[in-house]
């Protein structure tokens, strides 16, 4: 297979060699607004709004980061886990949100998802 040059100023150019590169181009993740209970995706940023019980499943790969923002807060803003969480060593099944603007990033470790960042009064267990 042919390497493969994506830059802002020439687009797609083919070289010798192997891959795809994107050069001086920012890759932006995926974002979806939840306001139902419903699945949603592994992957990017998702906003929650109101009195849903959204569900995350299993990541795809080792390292993949997965946010969440509560933009619009209910009493029952969470997020169910299909996989235990690792939280200081124990295992959690549930993200539960407080407060508009809260937020929680998680890494996929090849097995279970994994708390980077915690923010306010949000809480996992």
């Amino acid at each position: 297979m042919p390497k493969f040059v994506y830059t802002a100023a020439k687009g797609i150019e083919q070289q010798s060699g192997s891959g795809f590169i994107v050069q001086d181009v920012p890759v932006i993740e995926d974002s979806e607004t939840v306001s139902t209970s419903t699945a949603c995706a592994t992957y990017g940023v998702t906003l929650l709004e109101g009195a849903i019980t959204a569900t995350l499943a299993s990541g795809s790969y080792a390292g993949q980061i997965k946010t969440f923002i509560c933009t619009s807060f209910s009493a029952t803003t969470q997020v169910t886990l299909s996989d235990a969480l690792s939280v200081a060593g124990t295992a959690a099944t549930t993200l539960a949100f407080s407060a508009t603007g809260e937020l929680c990033q998680l890494i996929w470790n090849g097995s279970k998802w994994n708390v980077l960042s915690l923010t306010g009064s949000a809480t996992v267990s």
